[in-house]
């Protein structure tokens, strides 16, 4: 089932300590305090078509990866990093303002044409994004 649109996801990669698998929340590293229920929520995807797929569909596959959100006004700053679990699902509390989230690493390796996606968080919601990943192949 997917959330609802500002919601945190339920199941393994729910909000808070301990919701999830090791490495699936994270929270900013400075000091910052977070209002409850602030921050991004989604899931990293990859699509992988064929050149020549023709009119064949090219459904997402969920990937692990490691993200970076980093805040848009400084451009220079690392404000968290999250491993999303298995599923590509993640969530990270993160204050309100705009963000850019980048993959670091996509399925262990690091990532290739890595491409920002700019997030705006509101104070007592969560943001939830799709990350599409570029797999480096050729697509139609």
């Amino acid at each position: 089932m997917a959330p609802t649109p500002g919601q945190p996801p339920s199941g393994p990669a729910g909000p808070g300590p301990g919701a999830g698998p090791p490495g699936a929340t994270a929270g900013p590293t400075g000091a910052t305090a977070v209002p409850a229920g602030t921050g991004i929520t989604g899931q990293t995807v990859v699509v992988s078509c064929p050149i020549d797929g023709g009119d064949l569909p090219c459904p997402a596959t969920p990937v692990q990866a490691r993200l970076t959100v980093v805040d848009a006004t400084t451009g220079a700053v690392i404000v968290t990093a999250v491993d999303t679990d298995r599923q590509g699902h993640f969530t990270t509390d993160v204050p309100a303002g705009h963000y850019q989230v980048r993959p670091v690493l996509v399925a262990g390796r690091a990532a290739r044409r890595p491409t920002t996606t700019a997030v705006t968080v509101t104070a007592g919601r969560y943001t939830v994004i799709t990350l599409r990943l570029d797999t480096g192949l050729p697509v139609a």
